[in-house]
């Protein structure tokens, strides 16, 4: 022991460190291990009523997305394929062109403004999120999401300078002394929506035969829970004119116990004022 003479800066910032380490590989694995206390496994029926043997994909889906599936058949997840649809054709659309005078792009006024904005709203969110970090979950929460819609806000003010800016250059080039503007239209494909769908695929299966799959269910958040509908299909691969089937099956999710939700991180308190006081007793 060195008697009175303390911990250094260096001794503190390697303690900070191995702190900082430490909690950032807890903390995720924490969450991890209150999403699998929830888990729910559907055991599955999966028949071949043809007179050929076919493989199966299987797809499930829930309207607002807050479930995770995974099928799995003896606890080996089956192979995945993805598949992209889009839900309508493209489109086309007009854009007007820029034309001659200060209607092609804003005023220098409008881009001091849309500048001010953007630096005014990125202090104001990096404010806010300073202090929402500095309080409790419960309180932080609305600081936080404040803070994220402002700096949507100021993403916003910011593409909208550089298009106004973008859009006098062009106008400076296409004008030349004596050539008239003139207001042209151009007409450019808006991109469809698509929907991105996960299949798995199933081994060979005879006819008149069945097989046992298992349907693994997670929240999508560890402490969401409540009333869930989900959706099931099934069709066959190697026979595309089979029809889909479909089934609307529901879950009930149970929230964590006061256990299991806040005994991890009192543990991990525990951890670190331990650690602190073996820390300190070195000096």
């Amino acid at each position: 022991m060195n008697g009175a003479s303390g911990p250094k800066t260096w001794h503190w910032i390697i303690f900070i460190a191995v702190v900082l380490t430490l909690t950032a590989l807890v903390v995720p694995a924490i969450f991890k291990w209150q999403r699998a206390r929830r888990r729910q496994i559907v055991h599955l029926e999966l028949a071949n009523l043809g007179n050929v043997r076919s493989r199966y994909a299987l797809y499930a889906s829930d309207p607002a997305n807050s479930l995770t599936f995974h099928f799995l058949l003896n606890g080996a997840p089956l192979p995945e394929q993805t598949i992209t649809l889009a839900t309508a054709s493209p489109t086309p659309r007009t854009r007007p062109t820029a034309s001659g005078g200060q209607g092609a792009g804003q005023t220098p006024s409008a881009q001091r403004t849309l500048s001010s904005t953007a630096q005014t709203g990125g202090l104001v969110a990096g404010l806010l999120s300073t202090v929402g970090r500095l309080l409790p979950a419960s309180l932080s929460r609305p600081l936080l999401n404040l803070s994220a819609d402002i700096r949507k806000g100021q993403q916003m003010a910011t593409h909208a300078k550089q298009a106004s800016q973008y859009a006098g250059k062009l106008q400076s080039r296409g004008k030349g002394p004596g050539k008239p503007t003139t207001r042209a239209s151009a007409s450019l494909p808006s991109a469809a929506p698509t929907i991105i769908e996960i299949w798995s695929h199933t081994q060979f299966i005879e006819p008149n035969q069945k097989t046992f799959i298992d349907l693994s269910i997670l929240p999508a958040k560890p402490y969401q829970y409540g009333y869930y509908t989900y959706t099931l299909k099934s069709r066959s691969v190697d026979h595309k004119e089979a029809p889909i089937t479909m089934e609307t099956c529901s879950l009930q999710v149970e929230p964590l116990s006061p256990f299991e939700r806040y005994a991890p991180f009192l543990a991990l308190t525990a951890s670190l004022i331990i650690l602190l006081i073996l820390f300190l007793s070195l000096w």
